[in-house]
């Protein structure tokens, strides 16, 4: 019983680290339980199944490790998307068409949900229909230089808009993903993006929407612009 009740704590200590963005040491204190568990397993093994130690990594420190990476040196963040945002439902996935990711849009009536402190489960979302689901974030003015966004964890596709044009889709549960926003910022004003995260239903533990914390940062250019883009999307940024 203490193992468990041992174990519960350490995990309370990592969400609050990461929901605090410290990144890095959310990132060294699961790699400190992981190899702890993974301690446990060697010595008595019927205390901890070996599953257990790969689970912690494929559900948690898969995105907080790359969250980590674009939150120190030699880049830093520099603004933290508000963990409550306004949030509008696309169960046709036609938002586009209505302008959810423009900025024109006059969004002060729209219902604000929460992202990573509370899941969806617990927000009564559990009956949203299929579709989309749009997360509207107005940036503040940010230092000149390359900007970059990191979503810390969706589920489980996210496509991102940046003033209005489309930068490049991320696909795939419990991962975080960075995108290039540096050839759609302007420099020295307020700036745009829309977040779209496409859900086939509430996921068996809750989840849906954006699940972790997420940023904007500097630094050095990323290499890729998205982890992956859409031809079609992409053309349209041309029209």
């Amino acid at each position: 019983m203490r193992f468990t009740v041992e174990q519960l704590d350490e995990f309370f200590e990592i969400q609050e680290l990461h929901f605090d963005f410290d990144f890095a040491g959310a990132d060294r204190a699961m790699l400190k339980m992981m190899e702890e568990r993974q301690k446990v397993h060697d010595e008595k093994d019927h205390w901890v199944s070996q599953a257990s130690v790969w689970y912690m990594d494929w559900y948690y420190r898969r995105a907080l490790a790359k969250a980590a990476v674009f939150s120190q040196e030699p880049y830093e963040i520099v603004y933290r998307i508000p963990e409550e945002l306004p949030t509008v439902f696309d169960p046709f996935r036609r938002g586009r068409d209505l302008g959810f990711d423009d900025s024109r849009l006059n969004d002060a009536d729209f219902i604000k949900t929460h992202t990573y402190a509370i899941p969806w489960a617990a927000q009564g979302l559990s009956s949203m229909p299929t579709g989309s689901v749009w997360y509207r974030i107005r940036v503040p003015k940010l230092p000149e230089g390359p900007v970059g966004l990191l979503v810390g964890s969706v589920d489980s596709l996210c496509r991102v808009y940046a003033n209005g044009r489309y930068v490049g889709d991320g696909v795939g549960w419990m991962q975080a993903f960075a995108f290039d926003l540096t050839d759609c910022f302007r420099p020295g004003e307020e700036n745009f993006v829309a977040i779209e995260v496409m859900h086939n239903g509430i996921s068996d533990i809750g989840t849906g929407g954006i699940v972790f914390p997420s940023y904007f940062f500097t630094g050095p250019r990323l290499s890729k612009r998205a982890p992956s883009i859409d031809p079609a999307l992409e053309n349209q940024n041309e029209d």
